[in-house]
């Protein structure tokens, strides 16, 4: 964090934020930024966030950072009006200096309609993506996040990080369907929905009915999906199950 605050507005594309945000104002808002840089499953948990953001600022423009795989995820959602995808960065030091430009050059995209007044990262638990930077590195004038208190691991690995924010949030740990939706309230607002909802494309419906055609799925039957699997092992039930 010391060094993306010292690198604001120095490095090219990115612009230094304001000392002096003033009070968060809704009706000074004009343009959003959503960072989520997860897996799938956490952008589904988002998506209601998404539309909530959508009630509460009707005339804003929304744009989300994320991986290209959610991307695709949010192509034609109402909630979204432009999408700027970041591919993960790698290890070690070339694996920095790939995060440094991957930065660049969204702020350089993210500006090119203005400068972003509000700039939302949802995260609750560990960022391993430190996309927080995002917010700052594009001259941001209100930035939202949890703090990094949440959480003793969150604490050590992403120290400093609520020098970059204007509004830190503490929330007590819900489940995770409710926590994205949490962080509003560090505006000072109450959410009114937590229902999820995302557009399919007629190929999409289409390659469905035959996946399920498929597996001798009558159409018009309630469907239940269990998902077992997820990126840490002490998380993913054993097939036996």
């Amino acid at each position: 964090p010391v060094l993306v605050r010292a690198m604001a507005g120095f490095l090219p594309g990115t612009r230094r934020p304001s000392s002096s945000p003033g009070s968060f104002d809704v009706n000074a808002v004009r343009r959003i930024l959503v960072g989520r840089m997860d897996g799938i499953g956490d952008m589904v948990l988002t998506l209601p966030l998404l539309a909530e953001i959508r009630r509460q600022f009707p005339s804003a423009s929304i744009t989300v950072a994320t991986s290209p795989k959610n991307a695709e995820l949010l192509q034609g959602s109402p909630f979204v009006d432009d999408i700027i995808t970041i591919r993960h960065a790698l290890r070690g030091i070339s694996g920095r200096l790939a995060r440094w430009q991957a930065w660049r050059k969204a702020c350089i995209e993210i500006n090119r309609g203005g400068l972003v007044d509000l700039a939302i990262f949802p995260r609750w638990d560990v960022d391993p993506s430190f996309l927080p930077a995002l917010g700052y590195l594009a001259g941001s004038r209100w930035r939202l996040g949890y703090t990094e208190q949440t959480r003793p691991a969150r604490a050590m690995l992403n120290a400093g990080c609520d020098s970059l924010f204007t509004h830190c949030h503490r929330s007590s740990c819900q489940h995770e369907a409710l926590i994205n939706l949490e962080i509003l309230r560090g505006l000072g607002m109450e959410c009114q929905s937590n229902t999820v909802s995302f557009l399919l494309s007629a190929a999409e419906e289409s390659w469905a009915d035959a996946w399920l055609s498929g597996r001798h799925v009558q159409k018009g039957k309630r469907l239940v999906a269990v998902g077992i699997v997820a990126n840490e092992p002490m998380r993913r039930w054993p097939v036996a199950t």
